[in-house]
C-alpha cells in the first residue's frame, strides 16, 4: 500500500508518487493501492465514528496491509503520516508494534535529506532514488514474508541492502553505521502520469519526466544536491514514450530546468506534430527560443530569478541576469497565456536593497508584457545538505516585515498577484527540515493537539536555536548519510558565497571588470 500524507489533489499532482505507485504495481507478484490524508470533513468524521483511513483503489484499511509506504515530499506532512497511522489503528512507534502490524517504510526527498524526525516512528527509510532501491526491498519483504520470518528478523536483512535505513538496526538516535544515498541510472529515467485526474492540481495534465536533477549549482537548493548527478533522458526514449501517449493528450514537461535538456527544442516541436498540447514546467530565462513558434493552449511561462538583485543571484549561486529575465518575458508573450515568477526573501548576505530589487523587477517585468503576472513570495528556509545549511532563520519578525514591504510595493503594480508564505509557518518548516530525533517527541505532541511552541517545548527544543548562524563545516545529526559528496564541499561553496559577497560591494576602481558609463537599455519594446 502506497500513502501520500497529504490530500488526493497534492498527491496526485506529485509525479515522484506516481512513479513509485507504477513501480510497486508493476513488480511481480505486488498488488499495490493508494491512500492519502483525507479531506477536513471526512477526517473529522472518521474521528468521531472511529473509521480508518482506507485505500482508494480497494476501501481496504491502512492496518491490514502487509506493507504501508509512505512518499513524503514535504515536512509539514509528517504529522500527518502518524495520523493517518493512528487513525488507522496503528502505533506510531515503531518500537510498541508487534509482528501483526504492518511494516512501516518511506521515502521521498525530506526523509533522504534528514531522516531523524520520523526515525522512531518508520520501520524501514529509503535514502535516495527508489528505481535502485524499491525492487529489492519488496523481494526481500516478500521471501521472508512467506518464509514466516518476524519483523525484527526481517528488518535486520533490510538493514544489509543498499540506501536503507533501518532506525532499530542502525540506531534511532546519532547513528554511526554510513548509509549510501542511491540514484537511477539514465536507463531509468523518463517516469510519466500512470493516472490523470481533474481533480488533481493539474487536472488530466500527463507529467512526463526529461530530466533529474539540475545542471546548476544554487547553494540554498535541496534538490540540486540531493539529485546530483544531473541526468537528462535520452532523445530515442523519450520519443518512443511520446509515442506511447494517447491522442491529443496535454502534456507538462517536468525536470529542475526541463529546458536545460540539449533536445528540448526538438521534445516540443514532436509532442506538438503528434497534437499534444505542452506545459513546461519552469522557463530558464536564458533560453526564450526553446518556446518554439506558436502559442501553446494554457501554457505559463514559469520562472524563479529567486531574487531581483543580479549581484545577490551571484552569491546565492544563481547565473540569471535581469536582463534575460527581461528578454524571456518579452519574446515568449506571444507563446504563453500567464507569467508566473518565485521570489525568496531573508537569504543570508541579504541587504535591504536587495529586497527592494524584488518589486523594481516585476514592473519591469509588467512592463514587457500584457499577460497575468502571479508572484510567489516565501522565506529563505535553510536545508540540509546544502552550502546554505549553516545559515540561520532570519527572525519571524524581520520575516514578517519585509514581506509586508515587499507585498505593498508589487500589490501596487497593476494586475500582478501575489502568495506567499507565513513566517510562523516558515519557522517551524526550518526546525523540522533541519532537526534531530527530538523533533519525533514534538511531532507526537503536535498529534496529540499541542500547538506547536508546546509541542517543541515539551520535547526539550528551543525553537530559537534555527536564528543563530553555525560555524560553516558543523556536524549534524544526520551526517551518517553518505550523499556522494560531503560537508567539505558544501563548507567551500558557503565561504564562496561570503567572498563574492564581499566582491560585490567593492568600489568599481576596484572592479578587474569595467563598469559601464550609461545604464543598460530595457530590453523591453
Amino acid at each position: 500500500m502506497l500513502a501520500y500524507p497529504n490530500s488526493y489533489a497534492v498527491g496526485m499532482s506529485s509525479l515522484g508518487f506516481q512513479r513509485v505507485f507504477n513501480q510497486m504495481a508493476e513488480w511481480p507478484d505486488t498488488v499495490c493501492e493508494r491512500a492519502f490524508m483525507p479531506e477536513a470533513d471526512e477526517l473529522a468524521w472518521r474521528r468521531k465514528a472511529g473509521k480508518p483511513v482506507v485505500t482508494l483503489d480497494g476501501g481496504r484499511p491502512l492496518r491490514n496491509c502487509d506493507l504501508l509506504a509512505f512518499s513524503i515530499s514535504n515536512e509539514y506532512d509528517y504529522v500527518n503520516a502518524l495520523n493517518m497511522m493512528r487513525l488507522s489503528g496503528i502505533e506510531p512507534r515503531a518500537a510498541d508494534r508487534t509482528d501483526d502490524w504492518p511494516l512501516v517504510i518511506a521515502g521521498g526527498l525530506c526523509v533522504t535529506s534528514n531522516p531523524m524526525p520520523l526515525a522512531q516512528f518508520i520501520d524501514a527509510i529509503v535514502i535516495g532514488e527508489s528505481e535502485p532501491t524499491l525492487g529489492p526491498l519488496l523481494d526481500t519483504i516478500k521471501s521472508m514474508g512467506s518464509q514466516g520470518v518476524g519483523k525484527k528478523r526481517l528488518l535486520k536483512q533490510l538493514a544489509t541492502l543498499p540506501g536503507i535505513y533501518v532506525p532499530s538496526i542502525h540506531s534511532s538516535k546519532s547513528p554511526k553505521a554510513s548509509i549510501m544515498r542511491q540514484w537511477a541510472s539514465v536507463e531509468s529515467l523518463g517516469a510519466r502520469s500512470v493516472i490523470t485526474t481533474p481533480s488533481g492540481v493539474f487536472g488530466e495534465m500527463v507529467m512526463f519526466e526529461i530530466a533529474r536533477g539540475c545542471p546548476f549549482n544554487c547553494r540554498f537548493c535541496l534538490p540540486g544536491y540531493a539529485y546530483l548527478p544531473y541526468r537528462e533522458c535520452r532523445m530515442e526514449d523519450l520519443t518512443q514514450i511520446l509515442r506511447s501517449f494517447p491522442e491529443n493528450a496535454r502534456i507538462g514537461f517536468v525536470a529542475c530546468s526541463p529546458d536545460s535538456h540539449p533536445s528540448f527544442r526538438e521534445i516540443i516541436d514532436l509532442a506538438r506534430a503528434a497534437g499534444h498540447e505542452v506545459s513546461i514546467g519552469s522557463q530558464r530565462a536564458e533560453h526564450p527560443s526553446q518556446l518554439g513558434e506558436g502559442k501553446f493552449s494554457g501554457t505559463t511561462l514559469t520562472i524563479a530569478p529567486e531574487t531581483g538583485a543580479d549581484g545577490l543571484r551571484k552569491v546565492i549561486g544563481k547565473s540569471l541576469r535581469n536582463e534575460a529575465i527581461l528578454n524571456t518575458v518579452a519574446s515568449a508573450s506571444d507563446s504563453v497565456s500567464r507569467i508566473r515568477m518565485y521570489f525568496i526573501y531573508g537569504f543570508p548576505f541579504e541587504t535591504d536593497e536587495d529586497r527592494a530589487e524584488i518589486s523594481s523587477l516585476v514592473a519591469q517585468v509588467r512592463a514587457c508584457t500584457k499577460l497575468p503576472i502571479s508572484v510567489s513570495i516565501n522565506p529563505f528556509i535553510p536545508k540540509p545538505w546544502t552550502a546554505f545549511q549553516w545559515s540561520p532563520l532570519a527572525s519571524v519578525n524581520d520575516l514578517r516585515k519585509w514581506r509586508d514591504e515587499i507585498t505593498k510595493d508589487i500589490r501596487a503594480i497593476p494586475s500582478v498577484e501575489v502568495r506567499f508564505l507565513g513566517a510562523r509557518e516558515a519557522h517551524i518548516q526550518a526546525l523540522l527540515s533541519r532537526g534531530d530525533h527530538r523533533v519525533g517527541e514534538a511531532l507526537l505532541n503536535r498529534l496529540d493537539g499541542d500547538g506547536w511552541p508546546q509541542a517543541f517545548q515539551k520535547a526539550g527544543i528551543d525553537m530559537n536555536w534555527v536564528f543563530e548562524p553555525l560555524q560553516p563545516g558543523a556536524t549534524f545529526e544526520w551526517d551518517f548519510i553518505n550523499m556522494g559528496f560531503g560537508h567539505t564541499r558544501l563548507a567551500r561553496e558557503y565561504n564562496l558565497a561570503q567572498s563574492t559577497n564581499q566582491a560585490r560591494f567593492k568600489t568599481p576602481e576596484k572592479l578587474s571588470d569595467p563598469v559601464p558609463s550609461q545604464p543598460e537599455s530595457s530590453p523591453c519594446p
